[in-house]
């Protein structure tokens, strides 16, 4: 099974809005086959896998890291070729979320008289398909905040500047995080201070690049900004659209093809549960948020952050107070965030934090 979960790793930020799964094929005590998910629309896992092993599937056990669907998608269900296949055992590590499948794939295998073992590194396969269950399981998009900040708890100087507080390879891996993500978001703030590209630049990638999302309530996003000149998808969120003065900031930026979606703020502030609700129904299924402190305070106020990634350099910056999006109210027990799962290490001169905020 952890071979099986290796493999479906292979395939992380390739596979949305589909799950990563791994099979591996095992007969008299040796692997005989072994596949993953690669793509959505493409064979599943297992399919791969009994394709290669043929006739040899014969009284073989097929370990996947995910139940096996029992419905036509875009390709037909792994249940009829694993029947077919003979196949007499079958272990997967959790039971799939996704309603049309859940549980059902186990009774279809049952029924035509395979032996089916469920739970085995169930908590390793979660983690691993974490935007996939916290999709099907809260109904929104999986949340990862990440942020960067020196000794002190700065995120910036007092002037705003926060170029580069990171080494380069903490950079690097930083766009390996946002590759794995649906989309990136960001505020208003960021697009105007810092003029990002929001995209992912790595040698080896090769995909379509993230959505860039922007809370933008008053459309303040400037149509020459340089995410326009990116091959991604846009989407504004800004208040609802009234007045010439707003409307006509719309039309400027619906012609650098952003999409804008308008919802209700109170203060100049969005209701983010309603922001994600929106954003899953626009086909956005995990967010690599990276704006600022009032974006990221926003975010840990409505308590919707499943994860996060800090990244701290050994250097002060110095100033009148701290601009870490982890200074909420510290004055308060119950603005503490107990941290799970949390994995620490160097990058570079750097050190890097990550951990999740919910299971």
């Amino acid at each position: 099974m952890q071979r099986a979960l290796e493999l479906a790793a292979q395939a992380r930020g390739q596979t949305s809005p589909n799950p990563m799964v791994g099979a591996v094929l095992v007969k008299n005590g040796k692997i005989i086959a072994e596949a993953w998910h690669q793509k959505a629309g493409e064979d599943h896992a297992e399919r791969i896998a009994l394709k290669k092993a043929g006739k040899s599937a014969q009284g073989a056990t097929l370990y996947v890291s995910l139940e096996p669907c029992c419905h036509f998608g875009k390709t037909p269900p792994c249940v009829d070729i694993i029947k077919q296949s003979g196949v007499s055992r079958v272990v997967a590590a959790v039971r799939d979320p996704f309603p049309q499948v859940s549980g059902k794939g186990f009774d279809v295998l049952k029924d035509a008289g395979i032996e089916v073992v469920e739970g085995v590194l169930e908590k390793e396969a979660r983690r691993l398909n974490e935007v996939f269950f916290t999709v099907h399981e809260k109904k929104r998009p999986f949340v990862m905040l990440k942020w960067a900040m020196s000794l002190d708890g700065r995120t910036s100087d007092d002037w705003g500047h926060s170029k580069w507080i990171t080494c380069e390879q903490s950079r690097e891996f930083a766009h390996r995080l946002r590759s794995w993500h649906d989309a990136i978001l960001v505020g208003v703030g960021t697009i105007i201070a810092d003029k990002p590209k929001l995209t992912v630049r790595l040698r080896d990638f090769n995909r379509t690049q993230p959505a860039c999302i922007i809370l933008d309530p008053k459309l303040d996003t400037p149509p020459d900004s340089p995410c326009f000149n990116e091959d991604h998808e846009i989407y504004i969120i800004s208040s609802p659209i009234k007045g010439i003065a707003l409307k006509n900031k719309a039309e400027k930026l619906i012609q650098k093809k952003a999409k804008i979606i308008s919802i209700d703020a109170h203060n100049e502030k969005f209701h983010i549960p309603t922001v994600l609700k929106e954003l899953l129904q626009a086909g956005i299924q995990s967010i690599f948020v990276e704006g600022g402190r009032c974006v990221a305070g926003s975010f840990f106020e409505a308590e919707v952050v499943d994860k996060i990634g800090a990244f701290i350099a050994p250097k002060i910056i110095g100033g009148f107070a701290p601009t870490s999006p982890l200074i909420c109210n510290p004055s308060c027990n119950k603005d503490f965030r107990p941290l799970q799962d949390v994995a620490i290490k160097t990058i570079g001169s750097d050190v890097y934090i990550e951990a999740y905020l919910t299971l």
